[in-house]
């Protein structure tokens, strides 16, 4: 999948740096952009998605810096480009309120009615405070499950940013086991730190796709990738062992098949 470059693109935003009147036509460039992307590389058995990113933007809705009404406007605008673009999928990431996710699905099921076409919805929420375990404004990950829960258009829920996968293991899991539908996670390349006077995301690729995989394996977690300080070789690594997993696990089923079938059929093997 292909996100586009959209993460700010909504009205709000885009009025900081006087381009309020450009914000549909952002979207609608970034989704053809990326849906070009993905076709250089789509096959008939590996087709490529366009994501739609849509960010938390500037103001916190909860805490007062903005109204309801305006971020509802904000976020349909950048909905109806998306939409209109092309994209397979709404992305809501990075999200610190959960009053803003209510509002930016709202928006998106405004651009739905609109243009006449649905598309999934994934949402993901970074827990940036007490390790991990609360998003900005306090909620947890059980908080975060039981409020979306009823909102049946939310396809995907899941985490993004905010910290490596070490630290948001036990976020993941509660979300896992919580949540009914499919669950995604995309963190950081662990926490950055200073190295030469340069901010550095300290997890090497290895690092990386083991914490990830144990979301995998252990967890069930549907889909991955990284966020802040993953490179082309962490989401290579993590790929090529998604794959060599894959391949594994169709080896243990047939194998465990052909086992069934002996101890059925135990003359079938003389």
């Amino acid at each position: 999948a292909v996100e586009t470059n959209t993460f700010g693109a909504n009205k709000i935003v885009m009025a900081e740096a006087e381009m309020l009147e450009r914000v549909y036509e952002n979207n609608v460039t970034a989704a053809k952009i990326a849906r070009a992307a993905c076709d250089r590389f789509e096959t008939p058995d590996r087709p490529r998605y366009v994501v739609g990113s849509v960010g938390p933007g500037t103001k916190i809705v909860s805490l007062g810096m903005t109204d309801w009404d305006t971020m509802l406007d904000s976020y349909a605008e950048q909905m109806r480009g998306l939409v209109a673009g092309g994209v397979d999928v709404i992305l809501i990431e990075t999200q610190q309120d959960i009053l803003a996710i209510k509002c930016a699905i709202a928006a998106a099921n405004v651009a739905f009615k609109e243009l006449g076409r649905r598309v999934p919805i994934m949402v993901q929420a970074s827990f940036d405070q007490d390790n991990g375990q609360q998003m900005l404004t306090g909620t947890d990950p059980s908080a975060l499950v039981a409020t979306f829960v009823p909102f049946s258009e939310v396809d995907v829920l899941g985490i993004n940013c905010a910290f490596g996968p070490n630290e948001m293991t036990e976020t993941v899991r509660t979300i896992c086991q919580s949540w009914p539908r499919l669950v995604s996670a995309l963190p950081n390349a662990g926490l950055p730190i200073m190295v030469d006077g340069k901010s550095h995301f300290p997890m090497n690729p290895a690092d990386f796709t083991k914490g990830m995989m144990r979301f995998v394996t252990e967890f069930g977690v549907n889909i991955v990738g990284g966020c802040c300080g993953t490179m082309p070789e962490h989401l290579r690594a993590l790929c090529e062992e998604l794959r060599l997993s894959a391949r594994l696990s169709s080896v243990e089923r047939r194998m465990s098949k052909e086992v069934s079938s002996t101890i059925e059929n135990p003359s079938s093997t003389i």
